[in-house]
Formats: structure tokens, sequence, C-alpha cells
């Protein structure tokens, strides 16, 4: 491929990029249904054609940032498992380092995470993006309880993977709509120290 040709071609990804990484944040300042194209457009300092080149509306760029979303904090457990693997840690400890850092991921993105998980109750392909993320989160506790099987009561380890899943979804959806009026670091204290109870020796 000639010079020529890549410089457009990255103008183009890089204007894509734009688009993505400027609606995001609206998204999560003003919700889905208050933001429009003009918005992003104005705000990314580009024309509304632009948008429409790479996008066919503002729903499109939203899946993607959903499943971005979804995959970035997906990386981040992954990546702190597989240091965890490496390392020599009790269980409780582990949950001790995991899931804080997780809710905090949720935190920060609180705005976004409320638009995302409204409309994976309402939209399919949302909803299909969102299942195939926890059956990645599942397999990812899987490992860490297949790492630590000899320490752990239980057997059925597919299915202790996909409850622990359940429950942290449950516990940050909690604690993101009760911040005011909640000791966060209490309760995931205590809840850590429940899940800990529940599955180790």
């Amino acid at each position: 491929m000639t010079e020529t040709k890549k410089r457009p071609q990255k103008r183009s990804l890089e204007t894509r990029n734009k688009i993505i990484g400027t609606a995001e944040k609206l998204f999560a300042r003003y919700g889905f249904d208050e933001t429009n194209t003009n918005m992003i457009a104005r705000e990314a300092a580009i024309s509304v054609g632009s948008i429409y080149t790479h996008f066919k509306d503002k729903w499109e760029i939203f899946l993607i940032i959903l499943e971005e979303y979804r995959q970035k904090t997906y990386n981040f457990a992954a990546a702190r498992i597989d240091q965890i693997v490496l390392e020599e840690h009790d269980p409780k400890e582990v949950l001790s380092m995991v899931i804080p850092a997780l809710y905090e991921i949720n935190r920060i993105n609180q705005n976004l995470s409320n638009e995302l998980e409204r409309f994976v109750l309402v939209d399919s392909r949302a909803a299909e993006i969102d299942a195939r993320q926890e059956k990645a989160e599942d397999q990812l506790i899987k490992k860490l309880l297949i790492h630590f099987k000899d320490h752990l009561l239980v057997t059925d380890i597919d299915s202790a993977a996909t409850l622990i899943n359940l429950q942290l979804r449950v516990v940050f959806r909690h604690l993101l709509k009760n911040q005011d009026n909640t000791d966060e670091k209490i309760f995931l204290d205590t809840f850590i120290e429940m899940l800990s109870n529940s599955i180790q020796k």
C-alpha cells in the first residue's frame, strides 16, 4: 500500500475514534436520549456528515461504546487475574484485591453504566453484547476458582463461577444506586467476607 493511500485511511480511523470518544462522554453526561448527532459533531469539531460516513446513526455508535466498555472491564479483570495466578495469595486476599478494583471501574463510569444497563434490558442487540460479556466473565472467574480449587468448599466450579458473577453484578448495581446512604467500603468488605466464608475451606 502506498503512503498516499495510508494517510486517508489513518485520518478516517482517527475521525471514527474521535466520534466514539466524544459520543461516550456526551452519553455519560447527558444520557442517550438527550444526546444527538449535532451535539456529537459540534463537540468533536467535525461535520454531521462525517458521523454518517462512519456510522448509520447514534444507536450504532452506542452499541460500539457498550461493547468497548464491557471489553475494557473484562481486559482489566483478565490482566489482574493472570497476575494473581502467578502470585501467592489465599482466596480471600484475591477477592479483596479484585472486587473493590472492579467496583471502582463501574463507579467512575457510573452515568455510562446506568445508560448501558437501561438498554441491555430493552434492546436485543445490547442484551446480546452483555450476554457474551457475561459468559466471558464467568470463564475468568472459573479460571480463578480452578487455581484455588484445593482451598474451596465448592465442587461445581461452573455453577459457582456463574453465581459469583451474578452476585457481583447485583452488589455493584445496588451500591451505585445507593452511594449517598451506604458506606461502600464496609458494604464491599462485608460481601467479600461472606463470599469468602461460603466458598473457602
